[in-house]
C-alpha cells in the first residue's frame, strides 16, 4: 500500500507491502529515491513485510519546510506504521541513516544491510584534478545548466552503468539536494562510533564506487564488530540496482536469523 506519513509538518512518500514476515526497511542513497530498489522490492515482499520511502524532498516527498535530519525520520516511519524494530538495508545516506539509528535506537534495529553505505561525518575525497572538475560542475548547475553535473555524477558514482533510470535518479536527486540544503541537520559523526554497534551487520562494497567511499567501507567493515564485508567485482555505488539476487539473499539470510 502507497500512503503518505506526516513527519513534523512535512510528509513522506512511502510504499509498504504489509504481511506478517520480518520487517524491512529500505532506505536509498542520495543520487537515488525509492525506485532504485525496484529491482529488490518483488523479491522482497514475497517474505518479508518491506517498507520503502522517499527521504524529504526526494522522489514523491514534498520540500523540506523545516529543520529534520535522516534518523529522525526513519524513527517517524517506524513509528506511525507500528514497527518497534526492523531490518534496516540502507545504501550511501541511506547506509549512514541505518548506521545512525543502529547508534542512537539500537532496540529499533534487528540488523544492518548496508549498501555501499556513507557515514556521519564522513567527506569524500578525490584527485585535485577530480575535485576542480566537479566544483566547475557545480558551478554549472548554479548558473542553470546541470548537464555538467549529471554526466560527472554517473561518472563517479555509476561506472557499471548508465542505464534510463539511473540517468533519472541522478538528474532528480540534484535538484533533491539542492532542496534539502537549507534544513537539514547533518549526521553526527559516526566515525569513531563503529564499535558500538551491536547487530549483525553485513556490508556490500563496489569495488568500482567512489574510491575515498571504498576505503571507508573497508574501515566500517573493520571497525563494525562481527561485520561480514562482501567485495563486489564490477559493481558500483547502487549494488541493489547491479546485484539484486545478491542483496535479496542477504536480506534474506539476516531475516532468517531472527
Amino acid at each position: 500500500m502507497r500512503m503518505t506519513i506526516p513527519v513534523g509538518a512535512d510528509s513522506l512518500w512511502a510504499e509498504d507491502s504489509g504481511g506478517d514476515g520480518e520487517p524491512v526497511v529500505l532506505l536509498h542513497p542520495g543520487i537515488g529515491d525509492l525506485r532504485s530498489w525496484e529491482a529488490v522490492w518483488p523479491a522482497l515482499t514475497e517474505t518479508c513485510r518491506v517498507v520503502r520511502y522517499d527521504f524529504r524532498g526526494y522522489g514523491g516527498s514534498p520540500a523540506p519546510t523545516e529543520p529534520y535530519d535522516w534518523a529522525d525520520d526513519l524513527l517517524a516511519v517506524l513509528d506511525a506504521l507500528g514497527i518497534a524494530s526492523a531490518h534496516l538495508v540502507g545504501n550511501s545516506q541511506g547506509g549512514a541513516t541505518a548506521v545512525e539509528v543502529a547508534l542512537r535506537r539500537p532496540d529499533a534495529v534487528r540488523s544492518l544491510v548496508l549498501l555501499a553505505p556513507s557515514a556521519g561525518g564522513w567527506q569524500p575525497s578525490a584527485a585535485e584534478e577530480v575535485e576542480a572538475r566537479w566544483e566547475a560542475a557545480e558551478e554549472a548547475y548554479a548558473a542553470g545548466d546541470e548537464e555538467p553535473l549529471v554526466a560527472f555524477m554517473l561518472e563517479l558514482w555509476c561506472a557499471a552503468g548508465h542505464e534510463p533510470l539511473v540517468r533519472d535518479l541522478v538528474r532528480t536527486s540534484l535538484r533533491a539536494e539542492a532542496a534539502e540544503a537549507v534544513h537539514l541537520r547533518r549526521l553526527p559523526s559516526a566515525l569513531d562510533r563503529f564499535g558500538e554497534i551491536a547487530v549483525p551487520t553485513t556490508l556490500l562494497l563496489g569495488e568500482r564506487d567512489f574510491p575515498s567511499l571504498v576505503t571507508l567501507n573497508e574501515e566500517m567493515a573493520a571497525g563494525i564488530p562481527g561485520c561480514r564485508l562482501v567485495r563486489l567485482a564490477g559493481v558500483d555505488h547502487l549494488p541493489q540496482l547491479r546485484v539484486p539476487e545478491l542483496v535479496v539473499e542477504t536480506v534474506r539470510a539476516h531475516c532468517a536469523q531472527r
